[in-house]
């Protein structure tokens, strides 16, 4: 009597982790074009902020750079979308014929790409622009926003995923990220106040916008215990420990955050 051998998830799952990573090997130039570009730009921010001090300009240049970090990784992304719109054919091929189901696709293209293209260079960034441009030195708070960057890329690409899935080309895809993305970048904390308007519709939109998670978290982490350099005539330098709460309020900005992605 014939059986058909019926491989597992996890066989299925490895083999094709084993093919993404040869692929990905061969060509390599993506991979350094992600770690070169991260090196550089952290070197050209840590030379444009050196060593920021605690007066209103050097808060300003902190809120900016921070925002700008979550800006970077959020269009580094962008690389992402064309993984599953160029490998669909084949996907659909091969699926058709029995070699797989979606779910270990979907997770070998899933840990190929998130582990090399999008840990890496969001360590590599921070580690080098933290202490030039002078964040805060304690050790947890730096772990901190290299974890925070790690997770805006990941947010931001499994993203990617999502609307490369869901479109039929390559520039649908660019158009539809690109769009999503000007809508979190929007509604991300710099560039709108949510408690200016009382239009409750409007103040929510803030929490499906997922840089407003990474840019509140990143700002308590640099600013609870801070004092800012504020001393106009008959006053005194001004702490920023209540402007916010706790670095519980951090911790939660990324639960939600890790939510989201």
């Amino acid at each position: 009597m014939y059986y058909r051998f019926v491989p597992g998830f996890w066989t299925r799952y490895i083999v094709l982790c084993s093919r993404t990573f040869k692929n990905v090997s061969r060509d390599r130039s993506l991979f350094l074009a992600q770690t070169l570009v991260a090196m550089g730009m952290s070197v050209a921010l840590g030379g444009i902020f050196w060593q920021l001090n605690n007066a209103i300009d050097g808060t300003q240049n902190r809120l900016g750079v921070l925002f700008f970090s979550c800006i970077f990784f959020s269009l580094m992304s962008m690389s992402s979308l064309g993984i599953l719109v160029n490998d669909r054919g084949l996907y659909l091929r091969e699926r058709d014929a029995g070699y797989y189901t979606p779910l270990p696709y979907l997770a070998s293209q899933v840990v190929c790409d998130l582990v090399p293209m999008r840990v890496l260079p969001p360590i590599f960034f921070g580690s080098i622009l933290y202490y030039m441009i002078g964040l805060n030195p304690d050790l947890y708070r730096f772990m901190f926003c290299i974890m925070t960057l790690v997770i805006t890329n990941l947010a931001a690409t499994t993203l990617c995923f999502l609307i490369s899935a869901t479109v039929q080309t390559h520039a649908q895809a660019n158009l539809v990220a690109s769009l999503w993305f000007i809508y979190c970048f929007l509604f991300g904390g710099l560039f709108y106040n949510s408690e200016t308007t009382n239009s409750h519709g409007i103040n929510n939109t803030v929490y499906s916008s997922f840089v407003h998670y990474a840019f509140e978290a990143l700002c308590v982490n640099e600013f609870v215990g801070l004092t800012l350099w504020f001393n106009p005539v008959g006053y005194s330098y001004v702490p920023t420990a209540h402007a916010f709460s706790s670095l519980m309020a951090a911790c939660r900005s990324v639960c939600l955050f890790v939510c989201y992605s």
